[in-house]
């Protein structure tokens, strides 16, 4: 319902169209990479691959020929996937018990996204025909919204003066002498848009009356043990690491182990990749004029509606900021 409704539209048809496009020419590309003759599976199911020469049964044959299709394509779709936007449709399964439910249900209805709200009300009425019982007390979480206003505004009001320092790709972080620096550092880290070690030297130069405002701000008003503050309160692994990497690499890693995450929003600010695929088959222009409309879009979103709502025009090519930590 926005005024940039139709941009939106336009933008994302034309960097779908540009994703459909190059899914043929990527394919040819990676099989002269890995031709048919040269590819093996396990089309038998012995843990035995073969190799297409081998075969002599029809029936093989064409089941070895179809496996190397879906391979290729499979592997193209993978390579082009940094084409794709934030917005893209996602199937997810979910399972879980009761009190999981709920608490998903009560995290969607209290998110800042219109978007969430609604899949938590269409998943409370299927649960609704499966676990009554356990969802009926599912709704918005005032804990929830007015500590993340009160916060984000806090934090973007005090940052304003601190513009974000160049960072290296992959960032081992110090352990500080004064552990809280860390913790205060991780609370402000999710509303920024600064490395956590620019905002661990903002938090050392800040006064006691700033650090007390903002730790309680972060804790809230709680009212019970449900009421839970963020996961910066988790910090103080042996290892973290601060990343900036593109965003399918980061969907890639986020769920590798048990860690502690915290990601800031997307943003087209950081840069992206370019793979020596879309160079192979002289695509680079078209990745970077997706690039280019992407990121002015997402300029035009930022300042008229909102960083939250700008991300889901940012390209899994777009790199992100996250950091997080994690045991031995």
């Amino acid at each position: 319902e926005s005024v940039l409704a139709v941009k939106f539209e336009e933008t994302m048809d034309f960097i779908f169209e540009t994703y459909v496009r190059l899914i043929a020419p990527m394919q040819d590309y990676l099989k002269q990479l890995k031709p048919l003759e040269e590819a093996s599976y396990d089309i038998r199911g012995n843990k035995q691959p073969l190799k297409f020469g081998d075969l002599t049964d029809d029936s093989e044959i064409k089941a070895f020929k179809m496996t190397y299709n879906a391979d290729i394509r499979t592997k193209a779709c993978d390579t082009l996937r940094i084409l794709l936007p934030a917005c893209t449709k996602t199937n997810v399964g979910l399972f879980g018990n009761g009190r999981f439910y709920q608490n998903m249900l009560a995290r969607l209805y209290s998110h800042g996204l219109s978007e969430m709200h609604d899949l938590g009300s269409k998943a409370h009425k299927a649960l609704n025909s499966v676990i009554p019982v356990y969802v009926k007390r599912a709704k918005m979480d005032e804990y929830l919204v007015d500590t993340e206003q009160n916060l984000r505004s806090f934090v973007e009001a005090f940052l304003v003066q601190f513009p974000p320092s160049e960072s290296q790709d992959v960032e081992l972080l110090d352990r500080e002498a004064d552990f809280s620096i860390e913790v205060l550092a991780a609370m402000l880290y999710k509303y920024s848009e600064h490395p956590m070690s620019q905002l661990r030297e903002i938090i050392l130069d800040s006064s006691p009356d700033f650090r007390n405002k903002l730790f309680e701000l972060y804790i809230g008003r709680r009212k019970n043990r449900r009421d839970r503050p963020g996961r910066a309160l988790e910090w103080g692994y042996p290892i973290a690491f601060d990343c900036v990497a593109d965003f399918g690499i980061y969907r890639d890693l986020h769920r590798e182990r048990m860690k502690t995450q915290i990601r800031q929003f997307l943003t087209t600010r950081l840069g992206y990749v370019i793979p020596d695929e879309f160079e192979a088959i002289k695509a680079a222009d078209s990745l970077i004029q997706c690039y280019e409309r992407s990121a002015d879009l997402y300029e035009d979103i930022r300042k008229k509606i909102g960083r939250e709502v700008a991300q889901y025009v940012v390209l899994f090519g777009h790199k992100i900021r996250w950091s997080q930590g994690e045991n031995l």
